[in-house]
């Protein structure tokens, strides 16, 4: 049905609303492509308006991309670049759209905020960077103060504290010059030997001081004991060193004294002569030489040393006197007069002085007590131009010692 229909459309139906109208085949083709072309006109237009927005993007550095990985991508290239991916504070955030990569998250520095910036950048695919990490605050940066402030580090101040008490410490060693005044060696005599003790600072100064008084004594026939300690807070420096016991003779002192003193001052000692010479029993001494007094011709035959008939009962008595003090040492000396050579009469009178040794030990006097020696004619108690003279000087004569 159309509308050029005399039936249907009258002058009166014309007047009248579409109720009831109805739609001829020629009616509905021609809507159907009125649809068409504005559904084409509509279509062309969206496609007209992506198009803008994509040149828009474009012209402001937007690139659309097909790439799903580059985000994968861009973590890896700042992990590789040693930055930490995560959504924690101290981590970069990575996020990506239509190629353009956003960074969120907190750096230390402004410099690894650029590097990150850089590295994302360069990523193949990627059109743009938006760089809102943040750089962490100055206080942050102190934070390590939490590492350094180990208040436990520290706490050194109690380990350095020590320290001062320790080195302190020393001081009253080093500085206990009242001991190293006060340090002294005794030297004592007895028998001959002399013990050295005292103490030292330390081993090799006890060695060097051992041997330094050996080898000064050993010529006199000394001998040297150690009975020195150590002790690490002494010095020989300004030392002193004591000497004490008897001594027989003078001469024993002397010798004793003077070896002491050569040792003690190549470390700046001072030695203290406190020796003792025994006094003998100069009643028994002049009791032995008194039976002697008469001269050797009651001992011996002239020009000989072989003892007389008479000599028995004079060396017996000898022995008696020599009994009365076990303690009383005697040197036996054999003299003679000037008669004949030097050499004849020194060997004359020590053959003589031996021969009354020998009849003392023969007769239980202990030899220990006993020394033989011969002086010759070198000293004569009386003028060897009389007979008188010559006879006083053919004599055995005694000396003694206490033991």
């Amino acid at each position: 049905m159309t509308d050029n229909d005399p039936a249907v459309h009258d002058d009166d139906d014309r007047k009248k609303p579409f109720r009831g109208w109805s739609w001829s085949s020629d009616d509905q083709n021609l809507a159907l492509g009125l649809g068409i072309l504005l559904l084409f006109l509509l279509g062309s237009l969206g496609l007209s308006q992506c198009g803008a927005i994509s040149d828009a993007a474009e012209d402001i550095g937007i690139t659309s991309s097909d790439d799903d990985n580059l985000l994968e991508r861009t973590e890896d290239a700042l992990e590789d670049d040693a930055f930490e991916i995560g959504t924690n504070d101290e981590q970069v955030d990575v996020s990506e759209r239509a190629g353009v990569i956003t960074l969120t998250g907190v750096v230390a520095t402004q410099a690894l905020k650029d590097q990150a910036g850089e590295t994302a950048a360069d990523v193949d695919g990627v059109s743009r960077v938006n760089n809102n990490l943040t750089v962490a605050a100055p206080a942050t940066t102190a934070a390590p103060a939490t590492t350094a402030a180990p208040a436990t580090t520290a706490a050194p101040t109690t380990t350095a504290a020590p320290a001062p008490t320790t080195t302190a410490a020393p001081p009253p060693t080093t500085a206990a010059p009242a001991p190293l005044e006060a340090v002294a060696f005794e030297g004592t005599y007895s028998d001959g030997e002399v013990t050295i003790a005292g103490e030292v600072p330390d081993e090799a100064t006890r060695s060097a001081v051992i041997d330094g008084f050996s080898q000064q004594y050993a010529p006199a026939g000394i001998t040297v004991i150690d009975a020195l300690t150590i002790n690490e807070n002494t010095t020989l420096d300004g030392g002193v060193l004591n000497l004490v016991g008897e001594v027989p003779d003078p001469a024993t002192r002397s010798t004793i004294v003077s070896n002491a003193e050569a040792v003690a001052g190549t470390v700046n000692m001072t030695v203290n002569d406190g020796l003792t010479v025994v006094a003998t029993d100069e009643s028994l001494l002049a009791e032995l030489n008194e039976l002697f007094a008469t001269g050797g011709d009651v001992l011996f035959a002239p020009a000989s040393a072989e003892l007389t008939p008479e000599a028995t009962e004079i060396l017996d008595q000898a022995i008696v006197i020599l009994d009365r003090d076990p303690n009383l040492n005697v040197t036996i000396e054999g003299h003679t007069d000037s008669d004949g050579s030097d050499a004849l009469n020194l060997e004359l009178s020590d053959a003589r002085a031996n021969a009354v040794l020998s009849y003392f030990t023969a007769n239980g006097v202990d030899q220990n007590r006993l020394t033989a020696i011969g002086k010759g004619e070198a000293e004569p108690v009386a003028d060897n131009d009389t007979p008188e003279g010559k006879r006083q000087n053919r004599r055995i004569e005694f000396v003694g010692t206490e033991s």
